[in-house]
C-alpha cells in the first residue's frame, strides 16, 4: 500500500501538466464556442473520467479507480478550477463507447481527461488524454512509465514542479504580473512543456520572461538575458532546420524582440514547411503564430487578415483563445478586434 501511495503521489502532477498547456496557451478557450442546455461550461473546468484498466488482471479496476481519484482530488484543490465531483463522473465508465461530447454537455465542462492504466507487478504504465469537449479532438496526450520501487525519489520533485508551472499559468491568465514574474524566475534554467505561443513544442523558460516583459510595456533591449534566451532557441532550430514548430516559436520570440523582418520571414517559412493542407491539426498553429508575429510587428492589417482566414478553419482560431491569450494584446485596442470577437462569440 505504501508503494501504491507513492505512485499516486507522483502522478498527481499529470493532470496539472496537461492543464498548464490548457491555461497558459489559452487553448482551453476553444471550448467557449459550446453552449448547451444542460449546463454552461466555463473554460476553467474539467471532468476526470474513470480510467480504463487494461491490465491482465481485471480486478485491477480498483487500482485504476484509485489513480483517477487521486488526480481528481488534487485538481479539486485548485481554487480557480471547476472540477466535477467523483460521484458525478463514476457513471461514465469506459465499459462501453463513451460519447465525450454528450458527457461534457451533461456535466457542463470545457474539457475532459481520460486515460488507461496497466499494472504488471511493480511496473505501471499510465496514458492520459486531454480532449476538446466541443469536437472530441485530442489536444494533449502523454504516457508515463513508473517503477513502484523507486517512485519515492521522484514524486516530491514532480509534484512541486507541476504545481509551480500551474500557478504561474494561472497568474498570467489573471494578469497578475508580479506573481507570474516571480514564478517564472523560479523555473528558469530549463524548458517548458510546449505551452509558449501556439507552436506546441518546448522552448526555453526565458521565452516567457520576454513575453511578460512586453506585456508590461518593457522594451526588449533593456534585458541582456533576452538575447541569450533567443540564442538558446536558435540553437535548437539550427539542429532541426526542418522543424516548422521550432522555427515558428523562434519567429514569435523575434517578433517580441522587435526583429521584424527576421520574424516575419521565419514565421512565413514555418507555415510553408507545415501547411494546413499537409497537417490539418498543427498546420493552423503555424498560421496562428504568423498572425501573432504580425500583431507584435505592427502589421495589424495582416494579423486580422490571417485571423479571419483562421476563423473559417475547423482547427483555427476560436473565441476563447482570441479573447484571453496574451499573444493578442497588440490587437485589443483596434476596433477590428471586437468585431472579430463578436463574429466568433458562442451562439445559443
Amino acid at each position: 500500500m505504501r508503494a501504491f501511495g507513492w505512485m499516486l503521489a507522483s502522478i498527481l502532477g499529470i493532470a496539472g501538466s496537461l492543464l498548464v498547456w490548457f491555461f497558459f496557451s489559452g487553448h482551453g478557450g476553444l471550448f467557449l464556442n459550446q453552449r448547451v442546455a444542460e449546463a454552461v461550461p466555463t473554460e476553467k473546468s474539467i471532468a476526470v473520467l474513470p480510467f480504463e484498466n487494461i491490465s491482465a488482471n481485471k480486478d485491477d479496476v480498483y487500482f485504476a479507480d484509485g489513480v483517477q481519484g487521486e488526480i481528481l482530488n488534487n485538481l479539486a484543490k485548485i481554487a480557480q478550477l471547476k472540477v466535477i465531483s467523483r460521484t458525478s463522473v463514476m457513471q461514465y465508465r469506459p465499459d462501453a463507447k463513451r460519447d465525450l461530447r454528450q458527457i461534457a454537455k451533461a456535466l457542463g465542462v470545457a474539457n475532459v481527461l481520460e486515460g488507461t492504466v496497466r499494472r504488471d507487478g511493480n511496473h505501471v504504465r499510465l496514458t492520459t488524454e486531454l480532449i476538446d469537449a466541443q469536437n472530441d479532438n485530442t489536444i494533449w496526450a502523454d504516457s508515463y512509465d513508473r517503477d513502484l520501487t523507486d517512485i519515492f525519489s521522484i514524486q516530491s520533485e514532480v509534484a512541486q514542479t507541476i504545481a509551480s508551472k500551474l500557478t504561474a499559468a494561472l497568474a498570467l491568465v489573471d494578469r497578475d504580473w508580479l506573481e507570474a514574474r516571480e514564478l517564472i524566475e523560479k523555473m528558469k534554467g530549463g524548458e517548458d512543456d510546449g505551452n509558449f505561443a501556439y507552436g506546441r513544442i518546448n522552448v526555453p523558460i526565458g521565452c516567457y520572461s520576454i513575453l511578460l516583459a512586453r506585456l508590461q510595456g518593457e522594451q526588449p533591449g533593456v534585458n541582456s538575458g533576452f538575447g541569450e534566451t533567443r540564442e538558446l532557441l536558435n540553437q535548437k532550430v539550427q539542429k532541426a532546420p526542418a522543424n516548422a514548430q521550432l522555427l515558428s516559436q523562434l519567429a514569435v520570440v523575434d517578433a517580441l524582440l522587435n526583429n521584424k523582418e527576421v520574424a516575419v520571414a521565419e514565421a512565413k517559412h514555418a507555415a510553408e514547411l507545415l501547411p494546413v493542407s499537409k497537417d490539418a491539426l498543427v498546420g493552423p498553429l503555424m498560421e496562428m503564430n504568423l498572425a501573432v508575429v504580425y500583431a507584435w510587428t505592427n502589421e495589424l492589417g495582416l494579423a486580422f487578415e490571417k485571423l479571419s482566414s483562421l476563423a473559417k478553419l475547423t482547427n483555427g482560431i476560436f473565441y476563447g483563445p482570441l479573447k484571453r491569450d496574451p499573444e493578442w494584446e497588440p490587437l485589443r485596442q483596434d476596433p477590428r478586434y471586437e468585431k472579430l470577437l463578436a463574429e466568433l462569440a458562442p451562439r445559443d
